[in-house]
Order: structure tokens, then sequence, then C-alpha cells
């Protein structure tokens, strides 16, 4: 098997054709991991100080691309620290493609020389990568169990035929939500498209961005302007299947949405301007998205957290894992805070339980 390492972008240019072949044929079908998505984030989405390193193995039979993992290494605390290319979210699928266990296990083991610690977020329990990381020592790889939301519509024909199957409330909650909003003025709901791409970006990173500092301390891939540059870049470009809708009133912009649309469509973010709360535009948008997964025979992924506005519309949970790995013992102290973390969400799942049984009895 022959293995190799691009470190220019533009070196991946004769390899995406069979790229896109074997994103049909392995992986989950997430259009994160595809050519068009990659190669669109390592133009615009590279963060400053990070290196590109994608991995690519062949078959020595045939010749045949048999894997690649699109990543970049980018130095933090002392650390080499290998991502995948994209966004930089914790609800980006970022599994690596392979059609066999051997091509699997090599790339790994590049990927694991190159830096001290690997993260790779989003992977199937039954995948390659998986199984090839089993057996690991506890003390070289932190494992952190997931289960994203699911809305279960692909066989539900018509928007129509699956608002009908949910609760009275929920029908009458988007119905009479949908009537306050047409009243107050020149109502419009769609995809975004041409000249609106740029504002429309604009405007959804800074609705976002000021609601993030208002609630919360923690950094986000919205603050990065390089995200910024890269949604514009691949909302002009259909094949990366990232889209964008928003819900307009005389011309204003009062909710945005970026989907990604793969197997499964997945959501990305929403965002509405305060002032009109009471009409629940979030909702309306979240409608929207929902609609045109159905529209397209798929389920709708409401990716990772369990926020009681997405609980609403969910059927099901999909289990993932976003793993961890130190590869070297300089890598071996970034899991320390990790392991910790874990531990005290089960001593509090532990202790909550106790404290219910003991209400019970």
């Amino acid at each position: 098997m022959k293995v190799a390492v691009y470190r220019d972008p533009a070196d991946l240019a004769g390899l995406r054709d069979e790229w896109a072949a074997l994103h049909r044929r392995s992986g989950d079908g997430s259009a994160s991991t595809g050519p068009d998505y990659c190669m669109v984030a390592l133009t615009h989405a590279l963060p400053r100080h990070a290196a590109p390193f994608v991995i690519a193995a062949w078959s020595d039979t045939d010749g045949r691309l048999t894997g690649i993992w699109p990543m970049w290494l980018t130095p933090e605390g002392g650390r080499s620290v290998g991502h995948h290319v994209g966004i930089g979210s914790h609800e980006e699928n970022s599994e690596p493609l392979a059609s066999d266990a051997a091509s699997m296990a090599a790339m790994l083991k590049s990927a694991e020389d190159a830096c001290d610690v690997l993260i790779v977020n989003n992977v199937r329990p039954e995948g390659l990568l998986f199984a090839a990381i089993r057996g690991r020592k506890p003390w070289r790889i932190h494992k952190s169990r997931i289960r994203s939301p699911i809305t279960r519509c692909a066989g539900a024909g018509s928007w129509d035929a699956w608002l009908a199957g949910r609760s009275r409330k929920f029908r009458q909650d988007i119905r009479s939500e949908g009537r306050r909003l047409a009243r107050l003025g020149d109502l419009r709901i769609g995809r975004v498209e041409g000249a609106e791409i740029a504002p429309f970006v604009d405007w959804l990173f800074d609705q976002k961005t000021a609601w993030l500092a208002a609630w919360s301390d923690q950094a986000s891939w919205l603050h990065a302007p390089e995200c910024r540059a890269f949604v514009k870049a691949a909302l002009a470009d259909e094949a990366t299947r990232l889209v964008g809708h928003g819900i307009w009133l005389d011309g204003r912009l009062v909710a945005a949405a970026l989907c990604l649309k793969s197997a499964v469509h997945e959501y990305m973010v929403t965002v509405y301007d305060p002032a009109f709360a009471a009409c629940s535009p979030g909702h309306q948008i979240t409608g929207h998205c929902v609609a045109e997964a159905i529209a397209e025979g798929c389920d709708f992924d409401f990716r990772i957290t369990h926020d009681s506005y997405k609980l609403r519309w969910i059927d099901d949970f999909d289990l993932r894992y976003s793993l961890t790995l130190a590869n070297t013992l300089r890598g071996v102290p970034a899991l320390v805070p990790l392991h910790i973390r874990t531990a005290r969400k089960t001593l509090t799942r532990w202790r909550d339980g106790l404290r219910r049984k003991r209400v019970a009895g």
C-alpha cells in the first residue's frame, strides 16, 4: 500500500475525482468529508499558523485511491494538534474516508507520527477508524460519547404529511407563528443565493456572536474571520452542499440558518432577530430546513446538543464518538482535563440517580 502526504492544497486537484468516488462508496455520506467542501475549507478556512496535512492511501493491486484524511496541523500550548479541515466545530463530521481496514490503519499511523494530539469528531462506532483505535491504552485516548438528535423524516413524503404526525400543540404553534409573521409585512422564506450571500453571512455571524457574548464565554468557530470567509465561499459553490436559508420581512432579514445537505441533512447554526421573538422566527426557519430535508427524502440531524428547541422536533438519536488521541508523551497532558470532565459527569449522573431512588422510595 502506498501512503502519501500533501502539504500544498494545489496538489490535490488531481485527486478530486477519485476522492469524490471514494466519498460515494465509503464513510457516512457527510458532505464535510467530500472533496468540494474540504478544498474550499483548505483555501478559505485555514487557521493562522495552521499547516495543511492531507493523507492519502492507494491500493498496491489496482492503484485505486482507498483512503483520504484531510487535516491541518496547528501549534497549541506547545503541542502539534491535528484537526480535520473545516470550520472547526465539534459538531462537524470529520471521520476520514477509507475503503478497507488496512488503508485506515496506514493513514492513522501517518497521522499519529505527524502530531502530538489528534482530534476526530463524530466517529461512527461501527466505522473503520473506531475499529483501528480499539485496544489503545486508556491514558492515550479520550472518547466522548455523543447522542445526536435526529428527526426521522426521510420517508414522510411531504411536509404536510410529516406535520400531521406531530402533536396537536406542535401543529398549532407552527401555523399560528407563521400567521403572526405574515401579518407583519411582506414575508419571504427561502434559500439565499448570489448577491444576497455576503450580507446574509455577515448578519448571521454578527447576530450569533452577539448572542454568544451575552450568554457564553466560550470561544466558537463563529468568532474566526476565516470561518466567515469560508461560509461565504462555500455558499457560492453549490458543490460544497452548504446552503443558507432566510426569512425576510419587507426585505429585512429576521432569521437565518446554515445546513449541510449530506445523506442526512445536517444542522449547523440558526439565529434570529430578538425583536421578532414573539413570532418565533427561529422555529419557522427550522421548519423550513426540515421541510427541505423531507422534500429530498432525507432525515434531519440537529447535531450533538440537546437544546429544548431541538428536542421538540426529533424522534431518535444517532450514536457517535469524538476522539482525542495522545500520540506522544507531550500529548498526554492534553487528555487530563477531558478525563476529569468525564469523571465529574459520571459522578453527577450517579449522584442524581441515587437522589431519584431515594425520592421514589
